[in-house]
């Protein structure tokens, strides 16, 4: 018996090849946007059967959170590299238009007198009945305001209706980013030494946790390696990892910087904030 999630994936990649198909008929079509997990899963799928015509995109470069797009074939047939593999300048041609009628930017300033962070948009957002799916990329630029990716089909009932964020009163009004945007993510270096590469001594070390402690939350689940739930406490992470910690936030593994004269590893990490 598959469980939630594994059926909730095995849904999603369905529709994926169902869209493809239409795809087949000429016009373009997407998916909402898509998690980590949901974008490395499609692409694994599609790069097994061999479709060279989809694209991810989250308006930004460097987005998180990006819709799947299917094109015609015909796209594909006019250029070199696989469409997966080219910049959003060289599909502009294409798919300008798409995205900016699949998409918009919001631009949500605050008051002034209230701190407002990710937490608080997505909260209020959700308390609307606005479905995660709709919404792409929350990016909180200051203590007061913050650009909302989203699907153009809502953007107009949060443009009249989006009012409050938390406690605080909102001005929300529509907004284009400049092609060159990017988000620089802030984090805290961790620097510490384990008995290894183990996930297990990894995550005690990131979390502040003992060992046990970090064993029992591998094992039920709340942690993902490459937005992937690993429940192997003995699997090696490897340098660049990401890891997911339910309660702890977010960590890249930056690598290991040599061994200490007892023979630990010195492990470096980022703990984005």
């Amino acid at each position: 018996m598959k469980d939630h999630s594994e059926e909730q994936l095995r849904l999603l990649l369905s529709h994926v090849d169902d869209l493809c198909r239409r795809a087949e008929s000429g016009a373009v079509e997407n998916t909402s946007f898509l998690t980590m997990r949901e974008q490395i899963e499609i692409d694994r799928h599609i790069g097994s059967s061999g479709r060279r015509t989809t694209v991810f995109w989250g308006g930004y470069e460097g987005s998180e959170r990006k819709m799947l797009f299917c094109l015609p074939d015909y796209i594909s047939d006019s250029v070199v590299l696989p469409v997966r593999e080219l910049q959003q300048e060289e599909l502009a041609p294409w798919l300008g238009e798409t995205w900016e009628a699949c998409m918009s930017v919001l631009w949500v300033k605050g008051s002034g007198y209230k701190e407002l962070d990710h937490r608080s948009y997505l909260g209020s957002l959700l308390s609307m009945g606005i479905e995660r799916e709709v919404l792409g990329d929350i990016v909180v630029q200051s203590p007061h305001e913050a650009l909302v990716v989203c699907e153009r089909r809502i953007a107009d009932y949060l443009l009249s209706e989006w009012h409050t964020v938390g406690a605080d009163t909102v001005k929300v009004s529509a907004t284009v980013l400049p092609d060159d945007f990017r988000v620089e993510r802030k984090y805290q270096e961790i620097r510490d030494t384990v008995a290894s590469d183990r996930l297990d001594c990894v995550l005690a070390a990131l979390t502040n946790l003992s060992r046990e402690k970090a064993q029992g939350m591998i094992r039920a689940g709340l942690v993902d390696v490459d937005f992937i739930t690993e429940q192997r406490t003995d699997r090696s992470v490897p340098s660049g990892a990401m890891l997911s910690v339910r309660g702890y936030g977010r960590f890249e593994l930056v690598g290991m910087d040599g061994v200490t004269r007892k023979g630990r590893l010195r492990l470096v990490a980022k703990k984005f904030i």
